[in-house]
C-alpha cells in the first residue's frame, strides 16, 4: 500500500521506524509532506530516505492510497477534504479537529461523495467497545479527566493566558473543566483523546472535560468514567514508556496508526459513530415537535420550523425523524426518459438518513412508489418533500413515511431534475419564509409539523427535549389524579 505521511514530529517517526523494521507489512512510504521547506519533515524524510513534498497539491500528486495525518487540527483542515476529493483515504490522528461540525461534515460529505474511507483510530485509549455498548442501552454521562505533569502544558496560549507558573506548582491544579467541545480546541496537541472519546460516544456537547496539571505525575494519566443503565465503568489509562520528546502527546505504539489501520483500512470511521446515530434518532423518535421547538426556541433557534402545508402521506404515518440526506432538483423541460441524476442521489443514501428534497416542485411528483421502495431497502427512515409525491397507496403498503406539500399523479420526467446532493438547501418556513437545512441536521415530523434541528445542537436539543418530555408525563399523571393546574403549575413551573 503506497502510504503518505503528513507531519513530521514523533509519531511521524514511530511509524517509519515500525515500517524500516517491516512492521508495516507491504506499507510503501512514498511522501512526506510539510508546510513548507522548514518542515521538520524533511529532515526526517532525509534520515529515512522518504520523499519529502510541500503541500497538499505535492502529496497528491505522488499518488498515496492513504494519508497518515499526524501534524496539527490546522492540517486536518487545510488537506483532509482535497486529500479525500481526490480518492485518497485518510487516517486523521488529530482528531480534535472534528470537533468543528462543518469540518467534520465537509469532510463525510467528501468521504461518501468520493467513495474513499475517513478513518479516526481510538489512539492512546481503550474501552470503546464498552462505551458503545453502554449507549445503546443508554448513557447518562461520559466525563474524561486528562492529566499530565505540567510541562505538557507549557507554550500553549490559552494555559498562558491564564497566568499560572507551571514550573512552580505544588499540587494539581485544574485548567479546564467543561464540555469536550468547549475544551478541545484549547489544547490542540493534548486532549484528542477527548475528540475520540466524544465521537465515540455522546458526542462532544455531552462529554465532560477535566483538564489538570500536576506536578507529581511521572506519566500522562488518564481517568474515564461512563455512566448509564448497564452500570459505572471506570478506566484508567496511564503511558508506560514516555518518550521525552513528546510530553504533549501520549506516544506509545497505540498511538500511532496501527497495521491494520493503514494495511487494512475498512469503514469504521467514529465521526460520528452509526450504532449511536440510530440510538439518538430513536431517542428523537420519542420526542414531539413541540417540545423540541421550545428547545430551539430558548437556544435563540426560533425559526427552525416548517412551513404548515408540508403534510403526512399517507395521513396515518405517523412520526418520521432522521438526519437530513439533501437532494436539490428544480424545474426545467428536457428530454429523455429519465434522470440519472436522481438514481445516483437515491443510492448514496445511508440508514437512519432521511432525505430532503429542495427544489419548489410544481405541479408534479419528485418520486412515486419505486424510488420509495429503493429508499426504504438502504435504511432510509423517511422523505420531507418541497413538492409532490405519487402512489400514495402503495407507498403506505411499505411503511415508509413521507411529509410532502402536496399529492400529483403527474411524474417529474422531463420537468424537474435533481441538480445536487449532500449541499445546504432551502425549504419553505413557517415564521421565516426558508429554513436552512444542512447534510447530517436531525429532521422531526409528527402530527404537529415539521422541524430542523441543527447537528452542532442535536446532542444538547435532545436531552433537553427528554427531560422536558418526562417533566411533561408527571404533569399529567399529576393532573389525571385529580391536581389542579394551579398546584402542579406551582409544583413544576411553565412547561
Amino acid at each position: 500500500m503506497r502510504v503518505g505521511l503528513l507531519g513530521g514530529g514523533v509519531i511521524a517517526r514511530l511509524f517509519l521506524e515500525h515500517a524500516r523494521r517491516g512492521e508495516m507489512d507491504n506499507a510503501e512510504v512514498v511522501a512526506i509532506a510539510g508546510r513548507s521547506e522548514a518542515s521538520r519533515g524533511k529532515a526526517l524524510a532525509r534520515e529515512f530516505a522518504a520523499p519529502f513534498v510541500v503541500g497538499v497539491k505535492q502529496l497528491i500528486e505522488a499518488r498515496p492510497e492513504v494519508v497518515v495525518e499526524a501534524a496539527s487540527h490546522d492540517a486536518v483542515r487545510e488537506c483532509a477534504e482535497d486529500l479525500l476529493s481526490n480518492g485518497i483515504a485518510v487516517v486523521v490522528l488529530s482528531g480534535g479537529a472534528l470537533c468543528d461540525d462543518g469540518l467534520r461534515a465537509r469532510l463525510e460529505r467528501a468521504s461518501a461523495k468520493h467513495r474513499t474511507l475517513l478513518y479516526l483510530p481510538s489512539g492512546g485509549i481503550g474501552g470503546l467497545d464498552a462505551l458503545k455498548a453502554a449507549c445503546a442501552a443508554g448513557v447518562d454521562e461520559v466525563s474524561i479527566a486528562v492529566t499530565k505533569p505540567p510541562a505538557a502544558w507549557k507554550g500553549i496560549g490559552y494555559v498562558e493566558r491564564m497566568k499560572i507558573d507551571l514550573d512552580r506548582l505544588t499540587g494539581p491544579v485544574t485548567l479546564f473543566e467543561g464540555t469536550a467541545r468547549e475544551g478541545v480546541p484549547h489544547f490542540p496537541a493534548n486532549v484528542n483523546i477527548a475528540a475520540v472519546l466524544s465521537l465515540a460516544g455522546i458526542g462532544f456537547d455531552r462529554t465532560r472535560l477535566k483538564v489538570v496539571a500536576d506536578p507529581a505525575l511521572r506519566f500522562n494519566t488518564h481517568f474515564i468514567t461512563i455512566k448509564g443503565k448497564t452500570g459505572i465503568i471506570d478506566l484508567r489509562f496511564e503511558r508506560a514508556s514516555p518518550r521525552p520528546t513528546t510530553p504533549k502527546r501520549r506516544c506509545s505504539p497505540a498511538t500511532a496508526p496501527s497495521r491494520p489501520s493503514v494495511n487494512s483500512i475498512r469503514p469504521c470511521a467514529m465521526a460520528p459513530d452509526g450504532r449511536l446515530r440510530e440510538s439518538t434518532r430513536r431517542r428523537y423518535l420519542k420526542v414531539d415537535t413541540a417540545t423540541v421547538a421550545d428547545v430551539l426556541d430558548v437556544l435563540g433557534l426560533r425559526d427552525q420550523g416548517l412551513a404548515p402545508e408540508f403534510a403526512p402521506y399517507p395521513a396515518a404515518v405517523g412520526k418520521m425523524g432522521g438526519w437530513a440526506y439533501t437532494i436539490r432538483g428544480r424545474m426545467t423541460r428536457y428530454a429523455g426518459s429519465g434522470d440519472p441524476s436522481k438514481m445516483k442521489a437515491v443510492d448514496g443514501v445511508g440508514r437512519g438518513e432521511l432525505t430532503v428534497w429542495s427544489g419548489e416542485g410544481r405541479g408534479v411528483c419528485f418520486f412515486g412508489e419505486l424510488i420509495a421502495l429503493g429508499m426504504k431497502r438502504r435504511g432510509c427512515a423517511g422523505a420531507l418533500v418541497d413538492g409532490g409525491i405519487r402512489d400514495i397507496e402503495w407507498i403506505a403498503k411499505q411503511r415508509f413515511p413521507v411529509y410532502a406539500r402536496y399529492r400529483t399523479p403527474v411524474q417529474s420526467i422531463g420537468r424537474w431534475k435533481v441538480t445536487a446532493r449532500q449541499v445546504p438547501v432551502d425549504m419553505p418556513g413557517a415564521t421565516s419564509k426558508r429554513v436552512k437545512v444542512r447534510p447530517g441536521d436531525f429532521v422531526l415530523a409528527d402530527s404537529d409539523g415539521v422541524i430542523v434541528i441543527p447537528e452542532r445542537v442535536a446532542a444538547k436539543v435532545l436531552a433537553e427535549a427528554e427531560r422536558l418530555t418526562s417533566k411533561e408525563r408527571r404533569i399529567r399523571r399529576d393532573l389525571g389524579r385529580g391536581a389542579s393546574l394551579e398546584e402542579v403549575l406551582k409544583k413544576y413551573g411553565h412547561v
